[in-house]
């Protein structure tokens, strides 16, 4: 089995420390300092000190089951059984000891009931940020019936807080109902509340209190380590903002936001997520997306005649389409929300060990669950609206295993509304590093 490093071992008696008093502990180190370790050792453990019920259930986003049945093999010596269909797990439930399954299969009815009818040693929730939406199907699933049939709990997320610190209320609400009784009261504690007077809701913005905040989690369930604290052989990292010329453009401020959706934009996290998903700007951003890919194109040649590998990072699909045709000569691996399975695993490979040269990928598809030390630049062709999913997709690269610092290029189209989703990120950052840095 795998050797954790001295930070980890720290990390898993934090963990046994904490299942032993509330039996559950919130695993919340940065992207790539081995959270999935950590886990399966404390696992090991708990069920080599347990005569019963040494089961395990691992629900995580779909693309990274196999990545847990590897890991598990590696650090625990568990044989993880994955799930892909609901035929599978009919199949596969009653003479499998251990699971791992995707957060939209373990929300299926007939699935969830039948989760719920085992008792499980030990569940454990990868990238539980996927859960902080306590209305959510998959949140009521698994914090539901599902809770109560498992001895032990881990959560695991390097993004706790992925927009704002009210994000982190359904989790901690979970794991401590005692200390985190409302959202409501979690808000006016912790969040600069105002009223929406459009929706006539509460919006909870920013933050307050959070060194307080973060001395009550510490003390009862979470443990949350900086790469720059524990993994000090890392080298840092490095943000350019890149200018590009984006020629053909019909205005100056074609590609710009409105005065209006500019205001929206650095609202609330609701405004924002609405903002985002409306058909106006969707098609703007899109279209944006599209028009720099020329430009795009010309800086990623540029970046590869000098450097061995290169991430490339894009939000549409379209966009990332039409790179994959541009720089074919150079035969990217390729990951977007399409490739699941055997097929991500290969492409990680064929540029991890391979003589691919070039990485291609979504960032929330390719954000999780991938290892791309191989490279030590990563450019953005387009921006995300969520620091947390820009943060993660850097973390592939800036991990355990890379050498090299690590130098992330922002492609921001001059003019354009990159530069004012540039701005509202860096905010966003700023407030959630003050919780949980």
């Amino acid at each position: 089995m795998g050797k954790l490093r001295s930070y980890q071992i720290d990390g898993v008696e934090a963990i046994l420390r904490f299942l032993s008093n509330r039996r559950c502990a919130f695993l919340g180190d940065e992207m790539g300092l081995g959270k999935t370790a950590q886990a399966l050792e404390a696992t090991r453990r708990v069920f080599e000190n347990s005569d019963h019920k040494r089961s395990l259930l691992v629900i995580c986003p779909a693309s990274l089951r196999l990545n847990w049945v590897r890991e598990a093999q590696e650090w625990a010596g568990i044989e993880l059984i994955p799930v892909f269909s609901r035929k599978e797990f009919e199949q596969k439930f009653l003479r499998s000891q251990h699971l791992v399954i995707s957060y939209d299969l373990a929300s299926d009815e007939v699935i969830s009931r039948d989760l719920e009818s085992r008792n499980w040693g030990m569940v454990i929730f990868d990238e539980a940020h996927y859960l902080k939406n306590s209305t959510a199907l998959r949140t009521r699933k698994c914090f539901g019936r599902l809770w109560e049939v498992c001895d032990y709990h881990i959560l695991l997320s390097g993004t706790p807080l992925p927009n704002e610190v009210i994000d982190g209320y359904t989790l901690f609400n979970r794991c401590a109902p005692d200390l985190f009784r409302s959202k409501r009261h979690f808000g006016y504690r912790y969040t600069n509340p105002t009223r929406n007077w459009y929706t006539g809701y509460m919006e909870y913005k920013g933050g307050k209190n959070l060194k307080q905040l973060r001395r009550i989690l510490d003390d009862n369930f979470f443990i949350r380590r900086l790469k720059r604290k524990v993994a000090t052989e890392l080298p840092p990292k490095i943000f350019t903002k890149v200018p590009l010329r984006i020629e053909g453009a019909s205005t100056d401020k074609e590609f710009l936001l409105s005065p209006e959706q500019a205001e929206a934009l650095e609202a609330s996290l609701a405004g924002a997520s609405s903002l985002a998903s409306s058909p106006e700007i969707a098609t703007k951003r899109r279209a944006l997306g599209m028009r720099k890919v020329p430009a795009v194109v010309q800086y990623v040649k540029e970046m590869m005649d000098v450097r061995d590998k290169v991430v490339l990072f894009a939000f549409h699909r379209d966009v990332i389409a039409a790179l994959e045709v541009l720089l074919s000569e150079y035969k990217p691996a390729v990951i977007h929300g399409g490739v699941e399975g055997i097929d991500r695993e290969t492409a990680v490979h064929n540029f991890q060990a391979g003589d691919c040269r070039l990485f291609l990928g979504q960032i929330t598809a390719a954000g999780t669950g991938l290892t791309l030390t191989a490279a030590s630049l990563c450019l953005f062709a387009e921006l995300d609206w969520t620091p947390a999913n820009m943060a993660q997709a850097i973390d592939r690269l800036h991990r355990i295993g890379q050498t090299e610092k690590v130098e992330v290029h922002y492609l921001l189209a001059e003019n354009s509304m990159d530069q004012q989703i540039i701005e509202n990120l860096s905010e966003k950052i700023n407030a959630i590093s003050v919780a949980m840095g």
